[in-house]
């Protein structure tokens, strides 16, 4: 399975879970197999989302799809709300996505008819929604990987001060360009939860592996070795940079540069 990142934004996520009820209820076949597969699928799609809260926006979904009492008003909905929920989604990521979906929603093995002409609306209208790429700011996503790749390199000597989380939020603060300190402290708390539900260094290396060749794709190489300095220079904060620390940022230099 191929996966589009559908970014951390409720509406998209709470429209992913809608699209896969529809799907799943074609043919009027739903097993609590195919949920736990789908808030597996959720979490991993939900970026800064908790487990919770991606459960949750799952079942604001099922509770909007019992609403409408059929799959023609169900369509209509997913019509109506893709322009806005997935305008930021490419075609041909839009037709992964719901790729995606189908596979989850075929876990109980039964693919019928009324289900087929219920997928070929839906896959029409992802297809012809607008799309209206977001402007880069830079974007949530590489302020999130800075956050994450700060984190796993702070954590690696299992120490992790005050003072560096308020560096931190100051360099995260310069590299968005935003104003709002406040945002800044959001997507470094969101990149604190995403760490907190990978196990051990080995698989946080291999989520940032993952990530760094979409976020940081624009960034040149002198710009790359920057970024690595700086969050040495934010490792170091609390006077101390051992050598386990020394090991996990010698993996994250191969990944950036």
């Amino acid at each position: 399975m191929t996966e589009v990142r559908v970014a951390n934004n409720r509406e998209a996520h709470r429209l992913l879970a809608f699209i896969y009820f529809t799907c799943a209820e074609a043919d009027a076949s739903w097993v609590n197999e195919e949920t736990f597969v789908l808030y597996e699928f959720l979490e991993r799609q939900a970026g800064g989302l908790t487990r919770e809260e991606s459960v949750a926006l799952a079942q604001e979904a099922y509770h909007r799809y019992l609403e409408l009492g059929h799959a023609d008003a169900r369509v209509r909905r997913i019509e109506a709300d893709v322009a806005t929920a997935f305008a930021h989604l490419s075609s041909g990521e839009r037709g992964q996505v719901l790729d995606n979906l189908l596979a989850l929603s075929r876990a109980d093995g039964r693919v019928t008819r009324g289900e087929e002409s219920v997928v070929a609306r839906i896959r029409r209208a992802l297809h012809e929604a607008p799309y209206h790429p977001a402007p880069y700011a830079p974007r949530d996503e590489e302020i999130r990987l800075l956050a994450f790749i700060y984190f796993t390199l702070a954590d690696a000597d299992g120490r992790w001060t005050n003072e560096e989380t308020v560096t931190l939020y100051d360099f995260l603060e310069r590299q968005s360009g935003s104003p709002s300190r406040e945002r800044s402290v959001t997507l470094a708390q969101e990149a604190y939860h995403a760490l907190l539900r990978v196990d051990g260094t080995a698989a946080r290396i291999e989520a940032i592996a993952a990530r760094v060749p979409h976020a940081f794709a624009h960034r040149s190489e002198a710009e790359r070795k920057q970024v690595l300095r700086s969050i040495v220079d934010l490792a170091r904060a609390d006077g101390h940079f051992t050598r386990a620390e020394g090991q996990v940022l010698e993996q994250i230099r191969n990944l950036l540069l």
